[in-house]
């Protein structure tokens, strides 16, 4: 049971200038923010391991690179839980109302730690266990493989802030037809509407997926990820970017006590909140202060929209090329169609945009099915990506392909440089379409 909370003076507390990256004690610290002064804290402690964490960084000398580590050995549970209780303690102190704490642990500690929120918290702002499950193949074990670590996701009042995130449809979804108008009959039936002529009616409104589930496949950084900083106990910035983005807005604070390399705080930075960081360990500031010293957005490519070189991109079967290109064109996939391979998730100017990808082995022809599809489905637009085409080629095939759907030619390099933008596919007076 919460015993409630006297209100609490805050003469004399106030926030650091933000954003801020504080070296020190994560309780001392704490105990100067005012209280309900945070949106949201990601909180990644110790997992009770019993291990010094190692691991080799060579980034942070110049001659034969640097050890980095710290120490989550103690004596007991006991031991371990008075060091976590406090701080959890802190941190529910510092959110606002509106505010959620997202705790990162494992199998080691999993099971103390929710008791622990459920006292501090209450069981009843218990809002999630979200499952972080990887592909990662450990020593052999008289067990099943340890795939996935755990992130409980409590709020600080039934008031919370909760943006609702989308994961793509699944491969068996037959996305053809959810991009049909839907209605009902007399008898309060779900039909399909249908125009006059017998044609489907489309659906032009944007279909961002379905709403993400509590279980996220997520690559674990291998030795050779380029986003790697050699921190012993580094995360995914793609695990980071869906907790700030489901639970905070921009100019948010976003709150990160044991800090580490600093990926909470340059996903939020690149996610436009204000941020604090605190770690004790002088390696992980200096580390933190590097990373966020980049200009570069780390959420331009993330790890599925990573482009490969056009070599590459033609050695892959058929299926994952559709994948790789519904990543960077932000596409549904169209499953069972010959005709096309999906929609854009967004229309544009209420038209709903089919998308084709045209193989070097597949006759030119396959153009005008493509459109005839599109046609059927009331699209006034279509894009058709080829995996070369000179710039007379393209501008042949879409003067070819004026009436009734324009179709837009791009080869691999055009998406994979994003030498385009969709948005720039409109209207002119005449309501016909141009690129510009």
């Amino acid at each position: 049971m919460i015993r409630k909370e006297k209100e609490e003076k805050s003469i004399g507390m106030k926030l650091p200038t933000l954003p801020a990256l504080l070296e020190g004690d994560n309780l001392e610290i704490l105990r100067t923010f005012p209280p309900g002064s945070v949106d949201m804290a990601y909180l990644d402690p110790p997992f009770f391991t019993g291990k010094e964490q190692k691991l080799f960084d060579r980034t942070l000398s110049d001659d034969e690179g640097a050890q980095l580590s710290f120490r989550d050995v103690w004596a007991n549970h006991e031991e371990y839980l008075e060091w976590v209780r406090p701080r959890l303690q802190g941190i529910r102190r510092v959110l606002k109302p509106t505010g959620s704490v997202f705790l990162h642990c494992d199998w080691h500690a999993s099971h103390l730690l929710r008791i622990e929120l459920d006292e501090i918290f209450g069981p009843d702002q218990f809002r999630a266990e979200i499952i972080w499950y990887y592909k990662r193949w450990t020593n052999s074990l008289r067990a099943f493989q340890r795939a996935h670590q755990t992130i409980y996701f409590y709020s600080r009042t039934e008031n919370y802030k909760f943006n609702i995130l989308y994961e793509d449809y699944s491969l068996t979804t037959n996305i053809d037809q959810i991009w049909q108008k839907r209605g009902r009959d007399k008898n309060g039936k779900c039909i399909t509407v249908t125009r006059k002529n017998g044609d489907y009616a489309p659906l032009t409104k944007e279909k961002l997926g379905v709403p993400m589930r509590d279980v996220w496949e997520i690559p674990y950084l291998n030795p050779r990820a380029k986003e790697r900083t050699g921190w012993p106990t580094q995360k995914p910035l793609e695990l980071l970017r869906r907790i700030i983005l489901a639970s905070t807005d921009e100019g948010d604070i976003v709150l990160d006590p044991v800090c580490g390399s600093g990926t909470t705080l340059v996903a939020a930075k690149a996610l436009g909140r204000q941020w604090i960081g605190i770690d004790s360990e002088e390696d992980a500031i200096k580390i933190s202060k590097q990373r966020l010293a980049s200009k570069y957005n780390p959420f331009d490519q993330t790890y599925h929209h990573m482009p490969y070189q056009i070599s590459q991109f033609l050695k892959l079967p058929r299926a994952a090329k559709i994948q790789h290109i519904a990543a960077l064109l932000d596409m549904n996939i169209v499953q069972r169609n010959a005709n096309l391979d999906g929609f854009l998730k967004k229309p544009l100017h209420g038209t709903n945009v089919p998308v084709r990808y045209v193989g070097s082995d597949e006759p030119v022809d396959i153009i005008g099915k493509f459109v005839k599809t599109a046609e059927k489905k009331q699209s006034k637009v279509g894009i058709v990506v080829m995996p070369h085409a000179t710039e007379e080629e393209k501008s042949r095939l879409q003067r070819l392909f004026q009436r009734p759907v324009k179709i837009f030619v791009f080869t691999y390099k055009d998406i994979r440089k994003k030498n385009f933008n969709l948005k720039e596919i409109v209207y002119d007076s005449q309501t016909t379409l141009d690129f510009r």
